[in-house]
């Protein structure tokens, strides 16, 4: 049964007063607590400081209570949080408020952790989940929040230290006739006992017996308010025979406490598997993302055909160039002259130009204009020139991509790879 489907009521006796958590005693936990929470900056503008702190206690106290009676708590740790946020949709309780909550309800958990009805592995992993929890946390806009939990249970746990070993007890609420009185108005509507028992299901009785039942008492509590409402609400026809299943039932018997036990081994087995299985659909969710993008990468990769053509034409182009500047070199040390490197770069310009004029539609005006505009450019600028000839129609379309980037390369002008050339050029287009 899930814990939060039960009025508040039977679990847990609401506290009127801070001093009923034992703030006034310096030796507590909750003391330390509370004047941490004092100097928040969210509780000091507060309108409603004592009001909201002991909302937050109670709200703390109630959940610690649930959370030792869970099977498994990390099923309805979402739930947990929600009644944390005190059902309210404003940003101070969303941000703030409930960090502070649970702040407290993991400090209060780690002190009982033998209490708790789940294995303790299960107990610890569910405290780390609340303790984690908080640092992705999306505030929306009010960072505080965060800060809110860590230095509350941050300072909290360093404190234990210093705290006697006696921890807080959260034992449920006793069921009394009072306590389903308060739970319960019995008037028909969604807090009746006739919708708590699915119209008088025997299973779903069966089962609020088993899980609120914990005492003789407390049965003949429950049994009591049942038989009242039956027959004050129940209609004519289906009265008798509820009231004879319910005079019928057993819960007090060794036979029903040892099927109770084997019960609850089976739910618990079941909850693990249900958790493992999350577990590996996870695992196998990631694999598929990983190999999907492997898969992706791959096919941005060229082909080896591809990547050998490059190589073999940027290593001819190289080649040429540096015969060219061995036959120019040769030739300006016959002339005799002094400038060697002016004159090597006015005839690598010249080169430069002859090269581009095909791709410029054979005009080696405009392959000469577009050299002196690239020259000492960065790349991203070179590629905005590039672009503007395009649109002009004084560049031809086909040659764009690998013959001049490959030309640019060569002569150092461009520096980025052909992958970059083209993807950038692409946008420009």
């Amino acid at each position: 049964m899930d814990y939060t489907e039960i009025p508040r009521e039977l679990i847990y006796k609401e506290k009127a007063s801070l001093k009923d958590f034992g703030v006034s005693n310096e030796m507590t936990i909750e003391h330390r607590f509370y004047e941490g929470l004092l100097k928040r900056p969210s509780i000091k503008g507060c309108f409603k400081k004592r009001e909201t702190i002991l909302r937050i206690f109670n709200n703390a106290y109630y959940l610690c209570t649930l959370i030792l009676m869970d099977e498994d708590p990390r099923l309805t740790i979402d739930k947990y949080r929600e009644i944390a946020g005190n059902s309210e949709r404003t940003i101070d309780w969303i941000n703030h408020f409930a960090p502070m909550t649970m702040a407290l309800v993991y400090l209060e958990l780690k002190g009982c952790r033998q209490e708790c009805a789940c294995e303790l592995r299960i107990f610890d992993e569910f405290l780390d989940d609340i303790y984690e929890h908080y640092r992705d946390w999306d505030t929306n806009g009010a960072p505080g929040g965060k800060a809110d939990f860590y230095e509350l249970a941050g300072n909290g746990e360093q404190q234990y230290q210093k705290l006697p070993s006696d921890s807080p007890s959260f034992p449920p609420r006793t069921i009394t006739i009072k306590s389903l009185g308060e739970a319960f108005d019995n008037d028909g509507h969604s807090r009746s006992l006739r919708y708590f028992t699915y119209d008088y299901d025997m299973e779903r009785i069966a089962e609020i017996f088993r899980y609120l039942g914990r005492t003789k008492e407390e049965k003949e509590a429950l049994r009591d308010a049942l038989k009242w409402d039956i027959e004050s609400f129940c209609d004519e026809g289906r009265k008798p025979r509820f009231l004879a299943q319910l005079d019928g039932m057993d819960f007090s018997s060794e036979e029903h406490a040892v099927e109770q036990g084997m019960e609850a081994r089976y739910s618990r087995a079941l909850l693990e598997i249900s958790i493992q299985e999350k577990k590996v659909h996870e695992l196998n969710k990631e694999i598929s993302q990983l190999k999907q993008k492997v898969h992706n990468a791959e096919d941005m990769l060229p082909s080896s055909e591809y990547h050998d053509s490059l190589c073999n034409e940027l290593t001819r182009t190289k080649r040429d160039l540096e015969n060219t500047r061995a036959q120019l070199q040769s030739q300006l040390e016959a002339k005799g002259g002094n400038d060697t490197q002016e004159m090597w770069k006015m005839e690598k310009e010249d080169i430069l130009v002859e090269l581009l004029t095909p791709i410029f539609n054979n005009k080696s005006e405009n392959a000469k204009s577009f050299a002196e505009e690239i020259d000492g450019r960065e790349d991203i600028e070179i590629i905005e020139i590039v672009s503007s000839y395009m649109k002009q129609k004084m560049v031809t379309g086909t040659s764009i991509h690998r013959k001049l980037w490959s030309i640019l390369h060569a002569f150092k002008i461009y520096n980025a790879g052909e992958s970059n050339w083209n993807l950038t050029l692409k946008q420009r287009i």
